[in-house]
């Protein structure tokens, strides 16, 4: 191989490359060499073996004083940031810029810049190559003279390879490899991702083919001569393809013609493998009678504009495929009236589950439900092994209200494609389509007040999302059931929205479980994603107080096929159908929108304890009633309590003879109004008049009647639902005498003994309603007093404001009795006992269910 001598090409040089696209041509080499003195007509463009001619054309430098300042092609191709100005603009750059800066502007310059190294600086050294061989040190984004610098300094002692045949050395490759017509600035053309990664030169394009390119042959020219001779030329195409690439080069490139067909097919914006797509030209034309077919006229097919049914293979089975390839590439582009026809086109030469998918997707986007539907059922009836037909099926029908048909083509996307995450999707969003259609429905009939059609209604659409996604999990989407279940984790997934109940029956079951030893992860019920990456490292799950919303629905049913525990608990009978009461006795504080909403939550409620094994209730009524709801029958007591939050117990001091005596009051809710106007007020009323001592101490949503405050205004005290619990228990704390009053009934038989152990937590005795939950806790007459009836009200306050000893006597059992069973130690230790006996409980459920099966495996 005849190596370049001189300045072109080498380190003081030009590289050709670089020049390509200035100067008149189109980029050829011919364009190069009258940019840089050069001329080499006289030899192939660009071949290996090509020397450098010098024209008569010297190298043209800037003269000052007679020396040599400045050689414009040294200039440019040492300093790529100067490489496209003009010999005046270079003059000017070297005169304002360059010079100040210190640049080196001649090869005699550089020498002497290197001093003595520069005879380690080899003749064929070419700086680009240079970096472009060593791939480490092209980040650092050196021009010229720093390569130069680095190899005298580092490189040569590293052992770098400083030029081609060092290189390929190195490699073990060898220029035997490389194709007599290998014409490098055609490979760099065809490749601008060559380039990019700093194959700039000869000597890089060289390199490159023989390390990267010679086991591609794609790498070579990347040319596709035949099509740019029939595209473009309207020729046949010449023996080699030289005449064509030549041309491109020349004049192709500058007007953006084609290289290839598969460039052709791209810009066109066909996707498909280019020998799925362009036939064999000959046997189309002689298929159909034509004098000739080429890329032109396969240009009119691809675009729709010759819609004629022509053959284009010999095999039907050819034909269908080629004619699905162009429906895809009209519906990709959005012509829908296109890609159906060319389906249909597709169709004819035999059906196939993928063409009536597709016009199925084109029925889609156009609106008809009722069509695509067909269209899907056929594909599937075909064997279509896609997830798409069945998905889509699922949707559809769920949009058009055919519920039930939904259901069964949910079932068999799930039997089909268990764990695809298409159809996850898809049976996770017929979920909130079931109950989508369902809460129209609902609110209806909640405004109606018809609680028993309500609930049915809502307990259909959560059994159906419980059967679809009961399907799903049933494929072994989810992990196995485990053997043994873990106790030490408990995932509770609750309502947060309720200060009290989040403290309560959430953050206290946190405490108590830590104080035991196990670990509690809490999740808002409403970020149910949240939920389900959790339950995989839980195995008890509890959900407290969550209606039976799609997410939730998901969660326990993923879980029940997983095998874990789960729990269901309330502390309010807001899921009895006896809920909510009465508008009425909410005093106008509840708006019909509101009302409404209280029912439809009820059925919700109700729903979702019915999709857990277990339930949880803060009362005895509470119990009863879950019980009867969820599948084991099963229900546990756990009492509200203490926590850390509950100011330190103190026995009660005795008040002195005539101090005032406070009557305190608290109402966290909007309901119960007219259980404290008609049960307590007629006794307060005798009371406050009859003692002038006695205050009335009222906090929260209770509404007063007018006549009441104006009769006893002096003597009580209204203030709003404070801002923390730890306000509320300042202003109890300072009272005498605590109600809890509730009309007892089916829904306040329920409600918890708060009122009573918060008062009693500070030796303040209560006077209840005859509640069944407070007959279950009261001792009456020794730790509280029951009762029934407004004379029994009046009594018992009486007696409670004129015998102080009494108040002591009986606030110091409440007290005692609350810090012995209300702790945050013995209700940790229930909450335990019913963990593992749930857990107990369901390991001999699942024994007892692989017995059953082994034996009927066996028989």
């Amino acid at each position: 191989m005849t190596t370049r001598s001189g300045i072109c090409g080498r380190l003081l040089g030009v590289d050709v490359s670089q020049s390509m696209g200035r100067g008149g041509s189109a980029g050829g080499l011919a364009g190069c060499a009258r940019e840089t003195g050069y001329d080499d007509r006289a030899r192939r463009r660009g071949s290996v073996n090509d020397e450098l001619v010098p024209s008569r054309t010297s190298r043209r430098r800037t003269r000052r004083r007679g020396r040599s300042v400045l050689d414009h092609a040294f200039y440019r191709e040492m300093y790529p940031d100067v490489a496209e100005l003009s010999d005046h603009e270079l003059n000017e750059h070297w005169r304002t810029v360059g010079a100040a800066q210190g640049r080196i502007g001649t090869r005699e310059d550089l020498r002497a810049h290197l001093g003595e190294a520069a005879s380690l600086l080899p003749e064929t050294f070419d700086w680009r190559s240079y970096l472009a061989f060593n791939r480490d040190l092209a980040k650092n984004g050196w021009n010229g003279v720093e390569a130069a610098e680095h190899y005298v300094r580092a490189g040569h002692k590293a052992k770098l390879p400083a030029d081609l045949t060092a290189f390929l050395d190195r490699k073990g490759l060898s220029l035997d490899d490389l194709p007599e017509d290998f014409e490098w600035q055609a490979y760099l053309a065809l490749n601008p991702d060559v380039v990019e990664a700093g194959y700039s030169t000869r000597d890089g394009a060289i390199a490159h083919y023989l390390q990267y390119g010679i086991g591609r042959h794609w790498r070579r020219y990347q040319f596709d001569a035949g099509f740019y001779a029939d595209y473009y030329l309207w020729d046949a195409p010449s023996a080699d393809g030289r005449r064509e690439i030549e041309h491109w080069l020349d004049v192709g490139r500058a007007l953006g013609w084609h290289p290839t067909a598969a460039a052709w097919l791209k810009s066109l914006g066909v996707k498909a493998d280019l020998s799925m797509v362009v036939p064999d030209f000959g046997a189309v034309a002689r298929l159909n009678g034509l004098a000739s077919f080429g890329y032109r006229e396969l240009e009119e097919v691809i675009a729709g504009r010759d819609l004629s049914d022509l053959r284009i293979y010999e095999s039907a089975e050819q034909d269908g495929r080629f004619w699905m390839l162009l429906a895809d590439h009209a519906a990709i582009h959005g012509d829908d009236e296109l890609a159906e026809f060319r389906v249909e086109q597709a169709l004819r030469h035999g059906e196939t589950a993928d063409a009536y998918q597709r016009l199925g997707d084109v029925a889609v986007r156009q609106g008809r439900r009722r069509v695509a539907l067909r269209n899907y059922g056929r594909a599937l009836e075909l064997g279509s092994r896609s997830v798409w037909p069945g998905a889509h099926s699922v949707t559809l029908r769920s949009e058009l209200g055919e519920i039930e048909g939904a259901l069964r083509d949910a079932e068999r996307l799930a039997e089909e494609h268990a764990g695809d995450a298409v159809a996850g999707d898809s049976v996770r969003r017929l979920g909130y389509r079931i109950w989508s259609a369902a809460e129209r429905e609902v609110m209806d009939l909640a405004a109606r007040g018809r609680r028993a059609e309500l609930i049915d209604v809502v307990s259909r659409a959560v059994d159906d999302m419980a059967r679809v996604r009961a399907s799903w999990v049933a494929q072994g989407a989810i992990a196995a059931v485990p053997s043994s279940l873990r106790r030490d984790k408990v995932l509770l997934v609750a309502d947060k929205g309720l200060p009290q109940t989040l403290r309560y029956r959430v953050d206290q079951k946190v405490e108590q479980l830590e104080l035991q030893g196990r670990q509690v992860t809490v999740v808002d019920w409403q970020d149910a994603d949240e939920a389900h990456k959790q339950l995989p490292w839980h195995d008890v799950l509890i959900v407290y107080r969550a209606p039976a919303w799609p997410d939730i629905v998901r969660l326990v049913i993923d879980a029940k096929a997983a095998g874990k525990v789960t729990f269901y608990e309330l502390d309010d009978m807001i899921f009895d159908v006896e809920f909510p009461p009465p508008i009425g006795e909410y005093a106008g504080q509840v708006d019909a929108r509101e009302y409404q909403s209280l029912m439809t939550g009820m059925a919700a409620y109700r729903a979702a304890a019915r999709l857990c094994d277990y339930a949880i209730g803060s009362t005895l009524p509470l119990v009863e009633r879950l019980g009867a709801l969820v599948q084991t029958r099963r229900a546990f007591l756990h009492r509200n309590g203490l926590d850390s939050r509950n100011p330190r117990s103190l026995p009660k001091a005795v008040s002195s003879q005539g101090e005032s005596v406070t009557v305190f009051y608290g109402s966290g809710t909007k309901a119960h109004n007219d259980d404290f106007i008609d049960l307590v007020l007629p006794a307060l009323d005798r009371l406050l008049s009859e003692s002038s001592h006695v205050r009335l101490m009222v906090v929260g949503h209770l509404v007063l009647p007018e006549w009441f405050v104006r009769r006893h205004r002096a003597q009580i005290a209204q203030l709003p639902l404070t801002r923390t619990v730890e306000e509320y228990m300042d202003i109890l704390r300072g009272a005498d005498i605590n109600l809890a009053v509730l009309q007892p009934g089916v829904l306040t038989d329920g409600k918890s003994e708060l009122k009573w152990f918060e008062a009693g937590n500070f030796g303040i005795p209560s006077v209840v309603s005859d509640t069944a939950n407070y007959r279950d806790i009261i001792r009456d007459g020794e730790d509280g007093l029951i009762a029934r009836t407004p004379d029994d009200w009046y009594r018992s306050l009486r007696m409670l404001v004129d015998d102080r000893r009494a108040r002591q006597v009986i606030g110091e059992a409440a007290r005692q009795r609350i810090l012995s069973e209300y702790s945050l130690k013995t209700l940790g230790e229930n909450l335990v006992s019913i963990i593992d006996a749930a857990c107990d409980d369901m390991e001999a459920r699942g024994r007892h269910a692989l017995a059953e099966a082994v034996a009927r495996g066996s028989s």
